[in-house]
């Protein structure tokens, strides 16, 4: 299998920042992610939920047994579903991936729970 890049974004250098006693078990999380971003750390798709920000097209996994979340795009998954032509995580504005469905997480924010699902986390 192949693995996945990883691009960080400012908004997580800053969240990291922030947070930087969990570094480690972030990196542990981005290591095992890189390999399968799908199906590790209970990795889930976020949505569009009433009460909450608009999440459709990005993904979250919980960090261990904590309360912080790392919230990430994966770009195949993005292009693939068609959110990248809806211009839902707003790729385009950058030169991410140009609509490619690339093997690569574009790492967004890494918070505690209830920031991260109220944020719609413009990076």
């Amino acid at each position: 299998m192949c693995e996945y890049a990883v691009k960080l974004t400012s908004t997580f250098a800053k969240c990291m920042k922030k947070h930087g006693n969990r570094k480690k078990a972030v990196e542990r999380v981005l290591r095992d992610l890189r390999r399968d971003p799908y199906g590790l750390h209970d990795s889930h798709p976020l949505e569009d939920r009433e009460g909450q920000a608009n999440l459709l097209g990005k993904r979250a996994c919980h960090l261990f047994n904590t309360q912080f979340v790392l919230v990430f795009i994966v770009c195949e998954e993005c292009v693939n579903q068609g959110h990248y032509a809806e211009g839902r995580n707003r790729c385009s504005d950058r030169d991410d991936c140009k609509g490619q469905p690339l093997k690569r997480l574009l790492v967004i924010a890494f918070e505690v729970h209830s920031k991260a699902y109220s944020n719609t986390w413009g990076f």
